[in-house]
């Protein structure tokens, strides 16, 4: 690297001093008086009027510079992991609604590929629920954020998939909104547990309803046995009423 850069800045000497170019930019590594090497981007042209050849160079300390790359390369690099081991599908979307970005999440739970998606209009958007449309425009026009909207959304497959989606502003470093990002959580599990435990709720108090009746049910049995056991004792043997009340006591058992 020593060497590519000795060479970069001998041509650029050269042709300064040979009048082949007016001013030039380059970066190389100068050796500070402690040792260290410091990068530096340095520009150089020639001093007009010079009798002989003369030449003016600005240096720039590139130290801070390298310092925020690095930690703005490692911070993209900390976003992007986290943007493709997500469990939530992130769709970020400009002002028109284009989707920018399609992470696997995304691609997991609708179906389609980034590569289907990216730079066209959102494909899961709905016709028959304009309420969403309405909540993008708010979110980028005005900057509110909505959460946890539980909805039905299809897939590629045109299998129906339940899901929770939240909105929030993209803005600029100054502040602008310029698009906004739709958070999906795949909720079909979850919700499938409720619809269940919900059926279970039903069939318990169904049973528990039941019991009841059957509880009161018999007691009035009980009493429609006694009363007509006591009837037919009353009864003489050859009565008709003692007759009707056998059938009583028999339905009854």
């Amino acid at each position: 690297d020593n060497m590519h850069q000795t060479a970069q800045a001998k041509a650029a000497l050269a042709a300064e001093i040979e009048g082949r170019t007016e001013v030039w930019y380059i970066e190389v590594r100068m050796r500070a008086a402690d040792g260290t090497w410091i990068p530096l981007e340095t520009k150089g042209r020639a001093e007009p009027g010079a009798a002989a050849p003369r030449l003016i160079i600005h240096a720039r300390d590139l130290r801070e510079r390298r310092r925020t790359e690095l930690q703005l390369r490692d911070q993209f690099a900390w976003t992007k992991a986290l943007v493709e081991t997500s469990p939530l599908a992130l769709i970020p979307l400009d002002r028109v609604f284009t989707v920018t970005a399609w992470n696997p999440a995304a691609e997991r739970i609708f179906g389609w590929s980034a590569h289907d998606v990216v730079g066209g209009r959102l494909p899961i958007l709905p016709t028959d629920a304009p309420e969403e449309t309405v909540w993008l425009t708010q979110t980028i026009g005005e900057g509110q954020t909505f959460s946890s909207y539980d909805t039905r959304r299809q897939r590629r497959d045109g299998r129906l998939v339940d899901v929770s989606i939240s909105l929030a502003p993209i803005r600029t470093a100054d502040g602008r909104i310029e698009g906004a990002i739709k958070l999906v959580a795949d909720t079909t599990v979850q919700k499938a547990l409720e619809r269940q435990f919900q059926r279970a709720e039903q069939l318990d108090a169904t049973g528990r309803l039941a019991g009841g009746i059957a509880h009161d049910f018999n007691n009035l049995l009980g009493l429609i046995m006694t009363s007509a056991s006591l009837l037919r004792d009353e009864t003489p043997e050859h009565s008709p009423s003692r007759e009707d009340a056998d059938s009583i006591i028999a339905a009854a058992r």
